[in-house]
């Protein structure tokens, strides 16, 4: 569990990655500004209405949210929860499974998906059990997932440029992609977490 303090760091720091403004959360949520100053300034205890307003503006998990805000106990301490498809993750489904944690201690928040397809063979196969980290911030040389339209998932390698983002399958069978900065500040392409392991079901 966060402090009001804490909680109010985590959620500007997010807000921040996701490049909007607290006006723009304002006008998106319905959230007056100055409560979400309040708010990030650890001088108001958000509610787990309002958490779950920003959760879905900011394609959160609003349990995770609740958690960390102490409304709910850390099912995490126990495991990782892996979800059928990343569209049971991104709708908050109940997670099919719950894997054991073996050395996550630097992760703070993580979550397992299957590998939808074969774009990263010969390293990642298809159905392989990937760990990531919910995060968006990377660095070159990360193996992300991302959304490229709605409906639209990626796992990719990319690299960064000073005009954007390439990002490359392994397989050669899919051209490398590019998109400027601009489609990432924009949320044209968005971050959901980084590859941190793979497990593979034999």
């Amino acid at each position: 569990m966060l402090t009001a303090l804490e909680l109010g760091t985590y959620l500007q720091s997010i807000r921040k990655t996701q490049h909007l403004s607290l006006r723009k959360v304002n006008e998106l949520s319905g959230i007056s500004y100055s409560h979400l100053n309040m708010i990030e300034h650890g001088t108001r205890k958000v509610t787990p209405a309002l958490l779950q307003k920003l959760a879905k503006l900011y394609q959160m998990d609003y349990l995770k949210l609740y958690q960390k805000a102490g409304y709910l106990e850390d099912p995490q301490q126990n495991g990782i929860p892996y979800y059928a498809s990343i569209q049971d993750y991104i709708q908050h489904s109940t997670p099919t499974e719950i894997l054991s944690l073996e050395d996550f201690s630097l992760y703070k928040s993580y979550f397992a998906i299957p590998m939808m397809d074969d774009s990263m063979l010969p390293s990642i196969w298809k159905n392989d059990i990937i760990i990531l980290e919910e995060s968006s911030d990377f660095v070159s040389g990360d193996i992300l997932l991302l959304c490229i339209s709605p409906q639209s998932y990626l796992i990719r390698k990319v690299k960064k440029t000073d005009k954007g983002i390439v990002l490359q399958a392994f397989s050669e069978q899919y051209e490398p992609a590019f998109y400027t900065n601009k489609d990432f500040s924009t949320r044209k392409v968005k971050v959901f977490g980084i590859v941190r392991q793979l497990r593979r079901k034999f």
